[in-house]
């Protein structure tokens, strides 16, 4: 619901709330209850109450409406809900404060039920979740769902509130309870967690943990790719590049897309163990549309170091399927000209490129559209998990 449909729901539903307890009022006067006070004279105070609150709201001062219509003595069931309604509606406004008030006023009543001080708790959490008071909600929602009320929801939101705070072990807990409630597979997020578990031992210096729950991670999901370039990096920070190599030979297995990311740690490893040729017939194999370019810069590579231009080679790829990151590298193995005006055209190009290659989009989230220059494990824009992947290269060609 957007901001402007509340605000115009909020005077609509005041006067509902203030025209339901004037009515309670007149049914007490009718039966005999509440009709009068200890003098003997009409007590209309909670009619008044109700219509302050109401003349509050017309003339634009909530806090006013809201003080007189939560000194309302008593309502029943359909007052609870117009109660509860408006303070979702607070909420949804911005309006956190006023959304707190109704909702803790709410909680504190005795002669609410059960199952009316449960949804009270419950609006209250999400207030508290919306005001930043992270405790406050994280113990409403624990306790919910302890006690299987409002459990997926109550469940969603903690697993929010630890990846937050980054609390992995707690995230993990969380997701398990709401993949068994709600029967929705989680595996691969509860992968996630545990790879960001794995990147914290490595920053510690503990590449025996980072290793077990990187493992872990695969243990979760047999499809995680960054639990596999976790595990290539560290074997290879260890001396085992032989470990390394069949970890990162796995990624392409998983998802083809994230190819790019292997070949530098895979290149390191194979020229480590004297494995070149084995290295580019992997990369042969895998060649494909949207991989093509990844193999012919590794030969390109190759080449160079063994003293051979690879123009030649570069340019036919090219030809062949044009790729930003094959224009690059081919302009930069061609010889500069021996005319000083081509070779100053030919630097000028050369610079132009660099820039346009520097601005193109490197990574893309597949969620929302993101186009970051890293590589995101969660996405900073949806906070989709493993939606980041290498964006394709390809040249587009320009309609004129």
């Amino acid at each position: 619901m957007s901001d402007s449909v509340a605000a115009w729901l909020i005077l609509p539903l005041g006067i509902a709330l203030g025209w339901y307890i004037r009515g309670r009022g007149a049914e007490g006067a009718g039966s005999g209850f509440g009709a009068t006070g200890p003098s003997g004279m009409g007590d209309d105070r909670p009619t008044a109450e109700a219509m302050a609150g109401i003349s509050n709201l017309v003339v634009d001062d909530p806090d006013q409406a809201l003080a007189a219509l939560l000194r309302v003595g008593e309502f029943d069931s359909q007052a609870i809900e117009l109660h509860l309604t408006l303070g979702a509606l607070f909420r949804k406004r911005g309006e956190v404060d006023r959304a707190l008030r109704v909702h803790e006023a709410l909680v504190e009543r005795a002669q609410l039920r059960p199952d009316q001080a449960d949804r009270a708790r419950y609006e209250l959490a999400l207030d508290y979740l919306k005001a930043g008071m992270i405790d406050r909600a994280e113990q409403l929602f624990e306790a919910l769902s302890q006690r299987g009320l409002h459990v997926t929801s109550a469940l969603e939101s903690l697993v929010s509130i630890h990846e937050q705070s980054h609390e992995w072990r707690r995230a993990i807990d969380a997701s398990r309870r709401l993949q068994a409630v709600a029967a929705l597979p989680r595996q691969a997020i509860t992968a996630q967690y545990y790879c960001e578990l794995a990147d914290e031992a490595r920053r510690a210096k503990n590449s025996e943990e980072a290793l077990r729950l990187a493992r872990r991670a695969l243990d979760e999901d047999g499809g995680c790719v960054r639990a596999n370039l976790l595990i290539g990096a560290l074997l290879e920070a260890a001396g085992d590049r032989v470990g390394a190599i069949k970890a990162l030979r796995r990624v392409p297995e998983q998802d083809l897309r994230y190819i790019p990311e292997i070949v530098e740690p895979l290149l390191r490893c194979s020229e480590a163990e004297h494995q070149l040729p084995e290295f580019l017939e992997f990369l042969q194999e895998l060649d494909a549309e949207d991989t093509v370019s990844v193999s012919v810069l590794a030969q390109a590579r190759l080449l160079k170091e063994t003293g051979t231009n690879p123009a030649r080679f570069l340019a036919e790829s090219f030809a062949a399927n044009p790729r930003w990151a094959l224009l690059e590298q081919l302009l930069q193995a061609i010889e500069p000209p021996q005319d000083e005006s081509m070779a100053l055209a030919m630097n000028t190009l050369r610079e132009a490129l660099r820039i346009a290659a520097a601005s193109r989009t490197r990574y893309r989230c597949t969620s929302c559209g993101l186009a970051p220059g890293l590589l995101f494990w969660h996405c900073p824009s949806c906070k989709t998990w493993g939606s980041v992947v290498p964006a394709d290269d390809r040249l587009t060609p320009v309609k004129i």
